[in-house]
């Protein structure tokens, strides 16, 4: 059955989620990545458990191995979704620094950072982004050129308009301004 937004997890499923999300638990952990490809849905349905059990998860800070997991679970098929992308701002800001440790999933980070920062809404400050961005080592910055050429290619008709109000402010103010650069 459909779940949807703001309904709560269904009680069958809430205990499991939430033992799947107990770190103590090594062999959870790709229970944790899968729960993580879905944060978004989750986050939609349960604000509250999510909030509580799933992105903690994100942060770096808490363990850099369970952040790697559910990050490269996110990074299969990332989106822009502004409430999540603010409640796991700073986890997301920091995974730059940890842009090496996201393996075959590294690009794919770089490629949504750069559609956050094409995109910045009220969620992130240029300054963020800047920083972020600047975190990213030369393969990074290589991924995120390629992002801006792909939304350039995506605008069609409307390139010259994305130019002008996306991609130059996005040099303009997020661009890292190093000669090497």
């Amino acid at each position: 059955h459909s779940l949807e937004d703001g309904q709560g997890l269904p009680e069958e499923v809430k205990p499991t989620f939430t033992r799947l999300c107990d770190t103590r638990i090594d062999k959870f952990r790709h229970g944790r990545v899968l729960l993580a490809t879905n944060v978004i849905a989750l986050f939609r349905v349960d604000e509250n458990w999510a909030t509580q059990h799933l992105l903690p998860l994100f942060d770096w800070q808490r363990s850099e191995v369970e952040a790697r997991a559910v990050w490269e679970g996110f990074l299969l098929s990332p989106r822009l979704y502004r409430p999540l992308l603010s409640a796991i701002k700073q986890p997301m800001l920091e995974t730059s620094i940890h842009y090496t440790q996201l393996g075959q999933h590294a690009e794919q980070f770089a490629a949504f950072l750069t559609f956050a920062a094409l995109d910045p809404g009220e969620t992130f400050t240029a300054k963020e982004l800047a920083q972020a961005t600047k975190a990213l080592p030369i393969e990074g910055l290589q991924s995120a050129a390629q992002t801006l050429v792909r939304a350039l290619d995506g605008a069609g008709e409307q390139r010259g308009e994305y130019w002008r109000n996306r991609v130059l402010p996005y040099f303009k103010s997020i661009w890292p301004k190093t000669i090497d650069v």
